[in-house]
This record gives C-alpha cells, structure tokens and sequence, in this order.
C-alpha cells in the first residue's frame, strides 16, 4: 500500500510551435489502501494523471509523492518506474501473442531475476486467485476476453504491487461481463490491500469501485468526493454530465415570499427547496438540471393522479418520441412553446403528441450559473 500526494501538477506537450497544456494545477491525495477513481471524457487529462503517478509522463510542473520519497518534480524523475512497485492493466490489456498466459504472467517476475520455483508458485498462486489455473497453458487468443482480462491482472498483481493502476480496463469486455469483471476487481484489491486508481470515462466502472472519485474536465479536477455525493450534487454541468446522464433547462429564477422557483414557461415550474437566506429581489435567467431517473410522468387525461411520495408537481410536457433502452422505454419530452426538452424513463412508451403531467423528485433539481455552468450553492 502507499499513499499519493500529487502537487500542484502541470503537463504541457510541446510538437514544434504549439504547446498544448494537458494538465493543469492538479492538487490531490489518495489515502494508502484507497480505491480512487478518475472519470473524465476522453481529451480531457485522466490518462495522462495515470501515466505521470506510473512514471511515464513527467510532470512539467508540481511534484508526485509516495508515502514520503518524492519519485518526481519539476521536469524531472527521482524514482524510474521500474522502481515505483507500480502495476498496470491497460485498456487493450498489452499481452505478448507469442507467449503462453504463463509465460505472460511470469514476465514481470523473470525481470526481477527470481529463481524457476518461485516464480511458478507465484503465478499459480495468483491464476488460483483470479481463476484462470485452466488456461495457463494456452496463448492469449486461445482464451476468452474476461479471461485475457484476467491474465492481464494477474501479470500486474504478480509482483505484490504497492499500486495498481487500472485505464479503462473494461472497456473491450462484452456488457454481460463487466459488472462480473468490476466485482473481483474489487474483491481482489479488498484481498491484498493495495492502493488502486482506475482512469475511465464510465460513471458505472467509478461507482462500483471506488471509495472517491476525482472529475477531470479540461485539464482540471473540478470536483472531488464519494461517488455518491459527486453524483447527486454536481459541482458543474460538466461533472453532472460524465456522471451519467442529465437533463438540463433554460429557466428563470424567481423569488415568491420565503420560496424560489425555476420556471420554463408557463406551464413548467419547479419549485426549489432552499435553505439559505437571499437578501433582495431575485429574477435572473439559469439552467436547472436534474436525473432522467428523477422524473415520473402520467397521461394529462388521467384524472385525480394522486402524487407520488416525495415527488412535486411541475407542469406539463408533450411526448417527442418513445424508444426502448436497456430494460425501460425512454420518453422524450418537449416543454410548450419553449425551445427546451428533456427525458425520462418509464415502463411503458408513451405515442408523440400525448400531454403529460410531470413529477420531479423534491430535492434533487440543482441550479446552475447560465455564464460559468457552476452549481449555484444557494439553490442546493
């Protein structure tokens, strides 16, 4: 295990007369034994965090720390990353096609010059773990993709590594698979303790591994904590976008007495619950966002819909279009005479054209600036 300290970090890539900036003032810690998480879309510096933590990247400016050696500042590397005790597992999973999967595994450990006996005990060992004793024999083409998976594993675990290093190591795996994969990725890092970070675009892979998570968008950390709290209270647009999906809306803000509402026409207000004091009047335009997951809807001709537990009445809206998506029907909805429209899920398809009364769960709208797309905290 180890921990990680990572100051005030800077990448800058230079190609001939241009300079492309790829990290930015990046400042952060991850406790020894956690599993961190860095979600970001693709362009946005999460693999090249992971490769300057590896080794493989230096940092322009700032300084990366484990435990208390320093292993690179300014330019310059302290500790190779043959030195760092660092496993990796990559996106494409980088097995040898020549090698046997033992072969593949043992590599790690023939470079440490380890004798014949203990290098066999140890990839037994860790292929028992990982359940692949069975294709230890074959070459990597002849084993199936979670178990190249595996292979790939076993070869970063087989050191007894102080940190693994996981980027985007699902992503070539079959949907059916994944959540099996993501399950003794964690089982395993509980097992032996080391200290993980998984780089992904994939709010699923975050959520189901992580204890925190750090939002890259545009070179920056924009937000940092538990998965959860990311998730429900999005510090940007951006943040609440690569945490899943998310509706957002053109409204206007307005004061009535002690309550505030964020209206899209006449026929779509949402009240806001608000717990801080605002002195003055209040009417500006912003965006409201909230989950697909959040909305409930019911045909405006059913009459006497009573409202659903901890869910508000916001309006009506008219159907776009309904189509299937993974287990549920996904409505699209456009608002009356407004440019805005957004979605939610629901059990059964809905025809377009049918009007529908729509129930937002209590709590969960954020407001954003319209101008820095940063949540405004007296709205949430």
């Amino acid at each position: 295990m180890v921990n990680i300290k990572i100051g005030n970090v800077s990448k800058e890539f230079v190609k001939k007369k241009s300079t492309t900036k790829a990290l930015e003032d990046i400042d952060l810690e991850i406790a020894s034994g956690e599993f961190f998480g860095i979600l970001g879309s693709s362009g946005s510096g999460k693999t090249t965090l992971m490769r300057i933590i590896a080794g493989l990247e230096v940092p322009t400016i700032g300084s990366v720390t484990f435990d208390d050696t320093i292993v690179s500042k300014d330019n310059k590397i302290n500790v190779e990353v043959e030195d760092r005790n660092v496993g990796m597992v990559f996106q494409n999973w980088a097995l040898y096609p020549h090698l046997t999967n033992y072969e593949n595994i043992a590599f790690p450990l023939r470079v440490q010059r380890l004798n014949q006996g203990e290098i066999s005990k140890r990839v037994r060992e860790i292929a028992d773990l990982l359940d692949i004793r069975a294709v230890l024999g074959k070459k990597p083409r002849e084993a199936s993709g979670g178990q190249q998976q595996r292979v790939a594993y076993a070869r970063a675990l087989v050191k007894n590594p102080s940190l693994l290093l996981l980027d985007e190591p699902f992503s070539n795996l079959d949907a059916t698979i994944k959540d099996v994969a993501r399950r003794y990725t964690r089982e395993i890092q509980k097992k032996l303790g080391f200290t993980a970070i998984i780089v992904s675009h994939d709010p699923a892979d975050i959520f189901s591994l992580s204890n925190r998570v750090g939002v890259i968008n545009k070179s920056r950390i924009v937000q940092v904590g538990k998965p959860i709290d990311v998730y429900s209270a999005p510090a940007t647009v951006e943040v609440a976008r690569a945490t899943g999906e998310y509706n957002i809306l053109k409204v206007e803000l307005k004061e009535e007495g002690n309550a505030f509402s964020a209206n899209a026409g006449e026929d779509f207000v949402v009240p806001i619950e608000n717990n801080v004091e605002i002195n003055g009047s209040m009417a500006k335009s912003g965006i409201l966002g909230f989950r697909p997951d959040e909305v409930i809807i019911y045909p405006i001709s059913e009459k006497d819909v009573e409202v659903p537990k901890g869910f508000m009445e916001c309006g009506t809206a008219e159907v776009a279009i309904s189509s299937y998506s993974q287990g549920s029907f996904r409505v699209n909805l456009n608002l009356n005479h407004q440019d805005n429209s957004f979605f939610c899920l629901n059990n059964t398809p809905f025809p377009p054209g049918e009007k529908v009364k729509v129930f937002i769960k209590a709590g969960s709208p954020c407001i954003f600036d319209p101008d820095t797309n940063k949540i405004i905290p007296s709205f949430h």
